[in-house]
């Protein structure tokens, strides 16, 4: 389904940059501190969403990389804790076992008079 609505949306992307591309075939001065050109429009226009698109790109991986290092970091600590917890119930068992033990002895065991 991800993928059906993915080719959806990039057809209909493709379409609409055709139809600005006809519709914008004029040539426009583009200057910028080491010169100027002269492109159409529609190219000036793909550029710049293009240019956006990289953008986001770059802050979007740079922010689930971030992401994935602090789940990495929380799945260790998770493991640590999930480990002391079954260190203390394995002790608690045994104190438990123990004290069972130690009472048994005792009323067995009954002081000389």
């Amino acid at each position: 389904m991800r993928k059906l609505i993915f080719w959806i949306l990039l057809l209909l992307f493709a379409t609409l940059g055709v139809v600005l591309g006809v519709m914008n075939p004029h040539p426009v001065q583009f200057n910028y501190p080491g010169g100027s050109v002269h492109w159409p429009l529609s190219v000036l226009l793909a550029l710049a969403v293009t240019a956006g698109m990289v953008v986001t790109v770059l802050f979007a991986s740079t922010q689930w990389m971030v992401w994935r290092w602090r789940q990495r970091r929380l799945q260790r600590k998770l493991a640590r804790c999930e480990a002391e917890q079954v260190k203390l119930r394995q002790r608690l068992v045994t104190q438990r076992q123990e004290q069972i033990t130690q009472s048994t002895h005792q009323s067995l065991v009954k002081p000389h008079e």
